[in-house]
């Protein structure tokens, strides 16, 4: 597992888009893209990269795993990935 690049953007939550909140978003060199929430545990396989004003809603995700603990950095995000992928 190789992060190509890692950062953290906005993104709509809710139904109807009502909420919004920090995203840490990595992609991998083999295209991969995981995902998290701030402050979820749900890491999720998105199918393309997201960027600012994402509707987390509507992402059909392609896979996840449940971190060890609640994702609050880039950093954890990347601990993370290193633990499980």
């Amino acid at each position: 597992m190789s992060i190509r690049r890692i950062s953290e953007i906005w993104a709509w939550y809710g139904n109807d888009k009502d909420n919004t909140t920090n995203v840490f978003v990595a992609e991998l060199y083999n295209g991969d893209v995981w995902y998290v929430a701030e402050g979820s545990v749900n890491v999720n396989l998105a199918p393309d990269m997201l960027e600012d004003g994402v509707w987390l809603e509507q992402i059909r995700d392609l896979d996840m795993f449940t971190a060890d603990s609640p994702v609050e950095s880039v950093d954890q995000l990347e601990l993370e990935l290193e633990a499980h992928l």
